[in-house]
């Protein structure tokens, strides 16, 4: 059976150091289900024949159709089919529902979630970490926590990984506690600590640096996490190689760490947009004096936060291509913040984690907006392409709107119009739309 929990990273590839680096979480894989079949050799145009289904005896072909059902149209009558199927079904049948009701947010099914996480079956807890995770369920908050020391390895994982996604402050020294060390889980922590960024997480994460049960690969991987939050080019992660021995790179210099505490102290108080206009200009000298070995870095970033750039190359640096890079930042540098962000050949997509730093509720506001001029302004099958290499904006308007009224790629015609209405209804109730 297909599962979407994450095992070993150095065995499934779920992680990625550059990814870390960065500054963005690695997409949920997605999962061939049954119900795929429905979806993609079928599709809404057999509406009525899916439909039938639903009173299939068989309950396999009875999920698969329901979960096609929900997808497409976000039917009423096939929520109500899987909603029965999670109470009721044996075995594996009953997690697969329970894991398609979390991943749609089906706020009905959450109180199923948190008996789950005290389940003999390992299987279960998994799926128990995942529904109180996405449901948010604070009064689970300290079940969700004990799940991280949980003895299946997958349980545990995937409780970091829910961790990352609701980044609670009640988690962080949990979090550091793991990233500092060589355990198996952490670089999952390296991953869910990139969501903790406010001045007070900035505190801890620079405490961290100072634990002394931290090893050399450890506090590598809270630079870099100090460095994408911040947009601080980070040259002692130059050649690092997170995957081998701690031996592989020169360990973290005193200096490096008072270079670190000097420019915190520096712009401790300074609001997100002083702070990421320095830090922007900061990376754009470097890349442009060619300065070894950081120039890589900053091409590196520079190149991931304004996609639509030809300029910013990590490995090669020609004089055209120079001249170009200050042109470019002349011409933008003393332009406010967000329109630096969100003006080609910068992507909302690219730079959503800074615009959250900016301004939560304008972020939200511009991630739907893209999301609803997308569907009006582009047919559906430019919507792979668009989506290549980072989440999909879905995906994102999901995150922050912790709901979800369905994916308009799923479906078309007067259902996928149906979606989108339910997801303009949502953000007129938001206030972030007319």
């Amino acid at each position: 059976m297909a599962t979407i929990l994450r095992g070993n990273p150095s065995e499934t590839g779920a992680f990625s150091w550059g990814c870390l680096v960065i500054g963005h979480l690695p997409p949920e894989p997605r999962v061939k289900e049954p119900s795929d079949v429905f979806l993609r050799k079928a599709g809404p145009d057999f509406e009525p024949e899916i439909r039938n289904c639903l009173r299939s005896d068989d309950p396999r072909v009875r999920q698969a159709a329901a979960r096609a059902l929900v997808e497409m149209f976000r039917d009423e009558e096939a929520l109500e089919v899987l909603r029965g199927e999670a109470r009721e079904a044996p075995g594996p049948l009953r997690a697969g529902v329970l894991r398609f009701l979390a991943r749609i947010r089906d706020v009905p099914s959450a109180d199923l979630f948190p008996p789950l996480l005290q389940d003999e079956n390992p299987l279960l807890r998994q799926i128990g970490v995942l529904g109180v995770g996405r449901f948010r369920l604070r009064s689970h908050l300290p079940d969700l926590l004990s799940r991280v020391t949980d003895l299946d390895p997958t349980t545990a994982s995937l409780a970091v990984a829910a961790l990352a996604e609701w980044h609670p402050a009640e988690a962080l020294p949990l979090l550091l506690t793991l990233a500092v060390r060589d355990g198996p889980l952490a670089e999952e922590a390296g991953y869910a600590l990139l969501r903790y960024r406010s001045r007070e997480d900035l505190d801890a994460l620079l405490a961290a640096l100072e634990d002394p049960r931290a090893t050399e690969v450890g506090k590598k991987r809270l630079l870099g996490v100090l460095s994408s939050v911040t947009l601080r080019e980070g040259p002692e992660l130059v050649g690092l190689r997170i995957s081998g021995p701690a031996a592989s790179s020169p360990p973290v210099s005193p200096q490096t760490l008072a270079d670190w505490k000097r420019w915190w102290k520096k712009h401790r108080l300074d609001p997100p947009a002083v702070r990421i206009r320095a830090s922007l200009e900061e990376l754009v000298q470097t890349y442009v004096r060619h300065q070894e070995p950081r120039w890589h870095y900053a091409g590196s970033i520079l190149h991931r936060r304004f996609p639509g750039s030809s300029c910013f190359d990590a490995t090669y640096l020609s004089p055209t291509c120079r001249e170009r890079t200050l042109s470019w930042w002349a011409s933008i540098q003393n332009l406010p913040v967000w329109e630096i962000l969100t003006s080609e050949p910068a992507t909302i997509r690219a730079n959503v984690d800074l615009l959250d730093d900016l301004d939560p509720l304008q972020c939200k506001r511009e991630v739907f907006a893209a999301f609803d001029a997308m569907w009006r302004r582009y047919p559906p099958q430019s919507w792979p392409a668009w989506d290549s290499g980072t989440p999909s904006l879905h995906d994102l308007l999901v995150e922050r709107a912790g709901v979800d009224f369905g994916d308009p790629a799923m479906s078309k015609g007067e259902p996928r119009e149906r979606i989108l209405e339910q997801w303009r209804a949502w953000a007129r109730r938001e206030g972030i739309w007319p």
